[in-house]
Formats: C-alpha cells, sequence, structure tokens
C-alpha cells in the first residue's frame, strides 16, 4: 500500500483512466472536449552528437509518423542508428515539454507525480495517499506519488532517470503518462494544441481514438 508522511497531502483523486494495459486508453483520458497527443521521446543515436528524430526516420521509411507508429517500422532490417527511449528523455526535451504547457497548468505549482517502483528510483518528497483502488490496470502498491511542481522533471532528465509513468494537475485539467519503458508521452488536455507542441520543438501527433498501445514487433 501507499506509504505517508506526516502532513503529505491526502486523498488525491486518480483520473479515469482505462483498466486494459494493451490499449492507449490505460494512459489517456479520451474524454469529450479533450485531446490526446503522442509526443515521442527524442531518440538515443549511436552516431556520437548526430541527432536523428523520428520525422527523419520516417522521411527516410517513406512515411509519416502517426498515433501507431513504432521505431522498428522505421529502421531498415539490420540498421541500428537508433536506440528504444526506454522512458528516458534527452535532448533538452523537458525545458521543451515546460514550454508547451506552461499556458495550460501553473509548471512552478504541485502537481502529482507517480513514479513505478519496478525502476528502483524515487524522489525525496513525502509520499502521497490516492484514493481508488487501480492506477489504470495496476495494483497501486507497485507506484510512489509524490507532488512536486513539474520543473522537478528537469532533474530526471539531467540525471538519466526514467520519467514518471503518470502525472497530472491537482485540479485533473492535464494528464502526461509515459507507459513503461515507452517511446513517448501520451497528453491528455482540453486546451493544449497540436501547434503549442510543434512551436516548442516536441514531434508529436493528435491521437484520435482509442487504439492498441504501439509496441514495437507487435
Amino acid at each position: 500500500m501507499w506509504a505517508t508522511n506526516e502532513g503529505a497531502v491526502m486523498g488525491i483523486e486518480i483520473p479515469p483512466f482505462g483498466t486494459d494495459m494493451t490499449r492507449v486508453s490505460a494512459y489517456a483520458l479520451f474524454t469529450e472536449g479533450w485531446h490526446v497527443y503522442r509526443v515521442f521521446l527524442p531518440l538515443p543515436t549511436r552516431l556520437g552528437e548526430i541527432h536523428l528524430s523520428w520525422a527523419d526516420l520516417a522521411e527516410q521509411a517513406g512515411t509519416v509518423l502517426g498515433p501507431q507508429t513504432t521505431l522498428l517500422e522505421l529502421l531498415p532490417r539490420g540498421v541500428d542508428l537508433v536506440a528504444e527511449p526506454e522512458a528516458r528523455a534527452g535532448h533538452g526535451f523537458i525545458p521543451a515539454l515546460l514550454e508547451a504547457l506552461t499556458n495550460h497548468t501553473d509548471i512552478f505549482e504541485p502537481h502529482v507525480i507517480v513514479r513505478w517502483t519496478g525502476y528502483a528510483e524515487s524522489g525525496d518528497a513525502d509520499e502521497v495517499a490516492l484514493r481508488g483502488s487501480h492506477l489504470g490496470p495496476w495494483q497501486m502498491r507497485e507506484f510512489a506519488a509524490t507532488l512536486e511542481p513539474l520543473t522537478d522533471l528537469i532533474h530526471v532528465e539531467h540525471s538519466g532517470l526514467h520519467l514518471p509513468t503518470h502525472v497530472w494537475s491537482l485540479n485533473r485539467s492535464l494528464v502526461i503518462t509515459c507507459p513503461m519503458f515507452f517511446d513517448s508521452l501520451y497528453i491528455s488536455s482540453p486546451t493544449l494544441t497540436g501547434e503549442e507542441l510543434a512551436a516548442a520543438g516536441l514531434e508529436a501527433v493528435l491521437v484520435p481514438t482509442d487504439s492498441p498501445l504501439p509496441i514495437a514487433g507487435d
């Protein structure tokens, strides 16, 4: 169960995630009036300082990025130019993300930050209790939740840590998730636009409806 410390904020509501972990709805809110975006994490390259974008690979493969794109389908057979991001950010991804979100949430105020204990990484902040028996398809004992400003995620990138699996604002008007060892974030919001994500230099596509989670090799 959740560990708590004296003075920790209690009773934080969990957004209504789906329970089928093979589908995007376990990580995103397909609520009327909301938009869901898949934001691709930067690709760790095996070519020194050369940075290849997802769009670069898609163009070379003669296709475009979409909600179901996998890295495997973009790379020619036998080519090993890049590695899977595996839920890690780099190349200034977090500052760019904060820039895109600054008009939609107060990035300096506490947000619920949920980390999967399987990564064996935890923050220094007091843990908080969440109301509900499950977080998406998982038992709550598999996670640790804290209240931290979104700006604290800069440390996650700088330290090479895995990204939190779930983040949401206290009023639940913004939800960010990163499935375990995945290559993208899912952002659910009623106000965020794809143009804002692109202006911040992020590679993102709209996810119009629930669909299977795009796992390479499936």
